[in-house]
Formats: C-alpha cells, sequence, structure tokens
C-alpha cells in the first residue's frame, strides 16, 4: 500500500504568505496540519529553527523543511495536477501567480508604514492608481482564455486562480465595490469561492482580513 506523503504548513494566524498553499491543499483535498503560530508567543523560540528565520514553512513527512511561500506553493500545484497541462500553461500560470504577487508587495507597503500621514498616502495612492492599473491589466489577460468565462490558464483549475482569488480577497477587502468595474475578475472570484472544497475552507477558516 502506497504511504501518502504527510504535510505540515507552519505559519501566523492569517492569511499572508501562507494561504495560497492552504488554498491548493483544499482544492486538491489534500490533507495536511495548518500549524497557525502566534508572533509573540511561539515565533521567537521557533524562528532559529525555520530555513532563512522565515515563514512559512512546509514540513513534509517529517523529514523535509520546504521555505519560501511560492515556491511551496509551486511545489503543492505540481504535486497536484494544478500548475498547467504542458511547459506553456505552466509559465503562463508562474506569469500570472507572479503579477498577482507584485500586487501583494504593494499593498504589503500600506500596511507596514509607521508613519500615520504617509500611511493615508500609500493607502490612496494604491487605491486610485496602483489596484486599478493591476486590475485592468489582468482583467485584459483573464479574457485571453475563453473571454475571461473560465480560468487564467486553459480549461481547469491552476495555482494562478487560486492565487488570483487570494490577492483580489485580501486587496479588495475593504473596497469589494471595484470590482464591480473588472467583471471577469469579479466573475472569477466567485467561481472559485463557490467551488465545493474551497467553499467549505472558506466557512471554517480563521477569521482574517490580511
Amino acid at each position: 500500500m502506497i504511504q501518502m506523503p504527510s504535510y505540515k504548513l507552519t505559519y501566523f494566524n492569517g492569511k499572508g504568505r501562507a494561504e495560497l498553499t492552504r488554498l491548493l491543499f483544499n482544492a486538491a483535498d489534500v490533507d495536511f496540519t495548518d500549524n497557525r503560530i502566534d508572533y509573540y508567543n511561539d515565533w521567537p523560540d521557533l524562528k532559529p529553527h525555520m530555513p532563512n528565520n522565515q515563514l512559512p514553512v512546509l514540513e513534509i513527512d517529517g523529514k523535509y523543511q520546504l521555505p519560501q511561500s511560492l515556491t511551496i506553493a509551486r511545489y503543492i500545484a505540481r504535486l497536484y495536477g494544478m500548475a498547467g497541462k504542458d511547459l506553456f500553461s505552466e509559465a503562463w500560470a508562474d506569469y500570472i501567480v507572479e503579477t498577482f504577487d507584485d500586487l501583494h508587495v504593494e499593498f504589503g507597503k500600506t500596511l507596514n508604514e509607521k508613519d500615520e500621514q504617509k500611511k493615508a498616502k500609500l493607502t490612496r495612492t494604491f487605491r486610485e492608481t496602483i489596484l486599478p492599473r493591476f486590475l485592468n491589466n489582468m482583467e485584459k489577460t483573464l479574457k485571453t482564455n475563453c473571454g475571461g468565462e473560465g480560468y487564467f490558464v486553459g480549461d481547469s483549475l491552476t495555482w494562478a486562480d487560486l492565487q488570483a482569488y487570494h490577492i483580489l480577497d485580501i486587496t479588495t477587502y475593504d473596497t469589494p465595490e471595484i470590482l464591480k468595474d473588472y467583471p471577469k475578475l469579479e466573475g472569477l472570484k466567485r467561481r472559485i469561492e463557490n467551488l465545493p472544497r474551497i467553499a467549505e475552507y472558506l466557512q471554517t477558516r480563521p477569521s482574517s482580513k490580511i
């Protein structure tokens, strides 16, 4: 009998850099330990034992520690058939994932700024300039595949769609109405939310804005 690998994903109790992998595990219906730690109580003791002193980290069979969020997600996507069906499809999915990751980085700047005046300016620029530009570009990209009525890559779910869902979820959390100007992206987000395994996960995951 083939022994299925065991997975333990360690990250903080929020969406952040681990949520894409959580979505992948749930979409693939693969059991994993969702090890959510507290930044103040758990992280200081755990940090020296993590590769690069960073999270997330995926532990495989209690033997191997895989770091870096997109490396982890890509590994799971490939393992469970959500990376793309051929080399070009894989590359196109990577492009989508990395583009949305760029948006994630820009969004992070609005969260990390401590000066309130600078934070307000960064947030305004993000909402009025950066976010609409990204959404417009990705709306056009989505339309190139089946008119935007299906997925970003081919005719089935890939990690690109789950990444799009995740980043749209956190970057428009306070302004969901902005997606009305991007109906194909809004439709994709809704389709992902309604996938049975994803819907079940979303109902049970801890509440978190980011």
